[in-house]
């Protein structure tokens, strides 16, 4: 006969999921792995993608019509909040709250093309999302500029001297992930002569 869950029980698993593994959930608790998920079932805990009002990278990709790695790069190199929480398994995933993105994406308008944004689709939306969706969107700082021979002779040397990517992208005035990506392809390039 199955044993009856305690209101501790009960109180530990909506504590804990989306932070702790359900494995390690189940351990705590001493219970089968089959008897946490039909508990949540029964109790409509959401475990990570089902979390309510959270939007992960990947969905708010999506919504913004840009690709999941520039997401993950606003975490990674321009601040973007975000919570990270646990599947059952060992994955993890980012979510992100509208209310922080929206006070994040005040504070950096010119990485975000809002005309492609569809009204709402972020609620809350501001007011001020509006305004900006039916501007002329202007390109700024170094996107989509081409790589010089001066430039790629310069990231080969500071890199054979150790430098990260982070600090070659500073002298170079690109991203971090641009000059990964370019010391990529050299080197690919390098390996095919």
């Amino acid at each position: 006969m199955a044993k009856i869950w305690s209101q501790e029980e009960i109180d530990y698993l909506y504590e804990n999921v989306g932070k702790v593994n359900l494995h390690t959930i189940a351990q705590n608790l001493q219970r089968p792995l089959n008897g946490v998920h039909i508990k949540m079932k029964r109790l409509k805990i959401g475990n990570t993608k089902e979390q309510l009002g959270l939007f992960t990278t990947g969905t708010l990709a999506q919504v913004l019509k840009v690709d999941r790695k520039t997401v993950e790069h606003w975490i990674d190199y321009h601040d973007l909040p975000f919570k990270k929480k646990k599947t059952c398994k060992t994955r993890s995933f980012y979510f992100i709250d509208p209310n922080q993105f929206w006070i994040w994406a005040f504070e950096h308008q010119e990485r975000i093309d809002f005309s492609k944004v569809e009204v709402n689709a972020i609620p809350p939306e501001p007011e001020w999302v509006n305004t900006l969706r039916y501007q002329k969107r202007e390109i700024k700082g170094n996107y989509y500029r081409s790589w010089t021979t001066k430039e790629e002779k310069a990231l080969l040397e500071l890199r054979s001297q150790g430098q990260t990517f982070k600090s070659i992208g500073k002298v170079l005035d690109r991203t971090p992930i641009s000059v990964e990506i370019k010391h990529g392809r050299l080197m690919k390039s390098e390996r095919n002569r």
